[in-house]
């Protein structure tokens, strides 16, 4: 009884005698991690050491985006405090600001 795979990137195509599924993937259909793998979003086996990879990589990458959110803030507020009011109020100004929007 032949059966197609769950996920197309799971397997060999075309299939073999050794070989059934691509590395990482195990099982009857292909849908089994391999230990030391774990499943992404599209339901493809990867490396555990790939996602640590990936955890990092957002995790500098927030750090980056808020780095670079404060520098502006600082460049619009200048010496003045940066606050939560502060803020709200330039974005209502800005907002309310009718040749930006025209």
């Amino acid at each position: 009884n032949i059966v197609e795979c769950e996920n197309y990137a799971s397997c060999v195509h075309p299939p073999n005698a050794t070989d059934l599924c691509t590395i990482g993937h195990k099982g009857p259909i292909c849908s089994v991690c391999e230990e030391g793998y774990v499943k992404n979003a599209t339901g493809v086996c990867k490396s555990c050491s790939s996602a640590g990879v990936s955890v990092g990589f957002y995790a500098i990458s927030a750090v980056l985006a808020l780095a670079t959110l404060y520098l502006i803030l600082r460049r619009i507020f200048g010496k003045e405090k940066l606050t939560v009011a502060n803020v709200s109020n330039e974005m209502q100004k800005a907002a309310a600001d009718d040749k930006h929007w025209s």
